[in-house]
């Protein structure tokens, strides 16, 4: 058989430049500082996985935040009422590990304050109440940080 009788169809292959994804980056609500502007880069330093927890679904904010997180209490939207874990305005309704840094053991519970700032259980103090309100000494959280301490 002659090689030129084998193969006598042409393939033509297309080659084109396809354009790489958007960024999945929403601002994730000012979550995390004010030096935070992208979900990838704004975070602290041990914020490996900042953009796949910060969004509207931010269950896992404890695994890059860690025990240290000062940012991350304020950062997640959504309820943060919850018998042994509500963190203050920052834990949603799906934040269910956040025991070691928001409950009794979060010293101070700064940037913790919640409405009604039940979450800081006996750990207020002059940090906790610093945080309640900074710019409002007399504010309905201070005045219950006040209370409870």
């Amino acid at each position: 058989m002659k090689l030129s009788t084998i193969l006598t169809t042409t393939t033509t292959i297309s080659c084109e430049k396809k354009r790489a994804p958007a960024p999945r980056c929403n601002p994730c609500f000012g979550n995390c500082g004010t030096a935070r502007t992208t979900c990838y880069t704004g975070c602290s330093t041990n914020r490996g996985i900042c953009n796949t927890d910060c969004g509207t679904n931010r269950g896992i904010c404890n695994t890059d935040c860690g025990t240290a997180r000062t940012s991350c209490l304020a950062a997640c939207p959504g309820n943060s009422a919850g018998p042994g874990h509500g963190c203050g305005n920052g834990c949603n309704t799906a934040y269910t590990t956040c025991t070691g840094d928001c409950t009794a053991t979060y010293t101070g519970c700064t940037d913790g304050c919640d409405t009604d700032y039940s979450s800081c259980y006996g750990n207020c103090g002059p940090d906790c109440r610093n945080a309640c309100s900074p710019a409002n000494p007399n504010s309905a959280r201070c005045r219950y940080c006040d209370a409870s301490c």
